[in-house]
């Protein structure tokens, strides 16, 4: 069957294109499959990675400033808070935050103030972690002049060997610029190389005193020698030993020595049978130096003699019990292997002060 010669498909009019479009004249040399029949050119991909590559660049460098505005306004805030908390920590009065009670009223300076202080207090009662300090403490100096006496050495009783400073406050084994006295009195010391006190106490006698000991080490000291002594004892047998705490003698003693089974030098309380090592201060070696102060209190009252170290007693002799008067020696040993002095730094006087307690 032949095919038909005339078939028509009919479109509706509206879609029917009758605009003409004026093309753009080829170029010469030109053919028409070059211009409308190549489809539109793309971008490599080298030119696709480099428009990438440089909006990357851009991002980071918004997010280095995003980050940078950040990092500095976490700065700024830290230093304000730094600021805020310094200034609540050291002006507390006037920070609305640091709530303080009002300050108490100054404690009492009584006899047994023996270290001459009285303190006042204050809290904090505002809301919690406002400031770092829950108490605040002040303290001053007593004004106690009325219980202080001027204990010194007694240069009429010093030792041919010993020195005494100008004020009779320092004694020593060695002659220096500070201890360049030595005078020679007819009511010296013989045997015992050291001074008396110049008080002696009676029955009920109060008094608190402090020593600085000071020793430097020439030589070793591999024998059991001493370098220095405190005691109290009756004035009529102080000079009849070496040693003062010796039971022949029947002093209360606190004595300094080198302990060669020890390699150390010691420091014993000593009376009669007894003789106690409390500490070790130092080697026994040449160089060794010591310097400290130790606090003694003597009440005849309670009968009592105690020794402190570092503001706590460690040590009591009980029952001082003497019908004589009972005086304070102070002697200083072998000048030639060890300087030592001892120097009195305070002293008060509280005979006569009802119920007095020490510690």
């Amino acid at each position: 069957m032949a095919a038909p010669d005339n078939i028509y498909l009919e479109l509706p009019e509206k879609k029917v294109s009758t605009t003409h479009r004026n093309l753009p004249d080829p170029p010469v040399g030109a053919g028409v499959s070059d211009i409308y029949l190549k489809p539109p050119q793309r971008r490599s991909i080298v030119q696709r990675l480099s428009f990438r590559s440089k909006s990357g660049d851009l991002n980071k460098h918004r997010l280095l400033c995003i980050i940078g505005a950040i990092a500095g306004l976490f700065f700024v805030g830290l230093t304000v808070g730094l600021i805020t908390k310094w200034t609540c920590d050291t002006n507390d009065d006037v920070n609305p935050q640091c709530l303080w009670s009002a300050w108490s009223f100054w404690t009492v300076c009584s006899p047994s103030t023996i270290f001459g202080k009285q303190y006042r207090f204050r809290k904090y009662y505002g809301p919690e972690h406002s400031c770092h300090k829950n108490e605040t403490i002040e303290d001053k100096d007593c004004a106690d002049d009325q219980y202080k006496f001027d204990l010194t050495f007694d240069q009429s009783t010093l030792h041919r060997y010993c020195y005494l400073s100008s004020d009779n406050k320092v004694i020593s084994n060695h002659f220096s610029d500070e201890t360049n006295h030595n005078p020679n009195d007819a009511n010296q010391l013989q045997n015992y190389t050291g001074a008396i006190g110049n008080t002696c106490l009676d029955k009920n006698s109060k008094i608190y005193f402090e020593i600085s000991f000071q020793y430097e080490i020439f030589d070793l000291m591999d024998e059991p020698h001493l370098l220095l002594e405190v005691a109290l004892a009756e004035r009529n047998k102080i000079d009849t030993l070496l040693l003062v705490g010796d039971k022949s003698v029947g002093g209360w003693s606190l004595n300094i020595y080198s302990c060669p089974e020890l390699r150390k030098i010691c420091l014993s309380v000593q009376h009669g049978n007894l003789d106690s090592l409390k500490f070790t201060l130092s080697s026994h070696e040449a160089g060794s130096t010591f310097n400290e102060s130790f606090g003694f209190l003597v009440d005849r009252e309670r009968d009592e003699f105690s020794f402190i170290r570092d503001g706590k007693i460690f040590f009591t002799f009980q029952n001082i019990d003497s019908n004589e008067r009972l005086c304070l020696i102070f002697g200083v040993f072998n000048p030639s292997q060890v300087k030592v002095s001892q120097k009195i730094m305070t002293s008060k006087n509280y005979t006569g002060i009802f119920n007095l307690h020490w510690t």
